[in-house]
């Protein structure tokens, strides 16, 4: 800011791709965000639903918040017993890559890309969807 560089999503997000390799400075950097509601609408925990909502994210701040879903929101839900019999689906919703150019001009969104190969590390299955996004 003393170099008139606003805090907004958009500023969060460049930092985020730039840092995502640096787990914790990204994560800590992410809960930032968080605490100032820029990521406010990325998860949703329902009685039913879980969901993750990666659009308007860049890729670095998609591959942080997937990271930060799983282990601060998601596993704390599904330790309790009686909320995890009532879940019906649990959805990570990438988009369709429209705000994000890269993955645009390469043919494919690229965040669709970084999550399912985060996924197959993470030992998680994936259940196709008709929706690509």
């Amino acid at each position: 800011e003393r170099q008139g560089v606003v805090r907004d999503v958009v500023t969060y997000n460049a930092v985020l791709d730039a840092v995502c390799s640096q787990v914790v400075t990204a994560r800590a950097l992410f809960q930032q965000g968080v605490e100032k509601g820029f990521y406010a609408r990325v998860s949703r925990l329902g009685k039913h639903w879980l969901e993750l909502d990666l659009h308007f994210l860049s890729l670095g701040g998609g591959e942080i918040a997937l990271g930060w879903w799983f282990s601060e929101c998601l596993v704390p839900y599904l330790e309790n017993s009686e909320k995890l019999a009532a879940v019906k689906s649990i959805d990570i919703v990438t988009g369709y890559g429209k705000t994000r150019m890269r993955g645009a001009r390469a043919g494919d969104d690229g965040m669709r890309k970084r999550v399912k190969a985060m996924l197959q590390f993470m030992h998680v299955e994936e259940v196709d969807q008709p929706n690509k996004g």
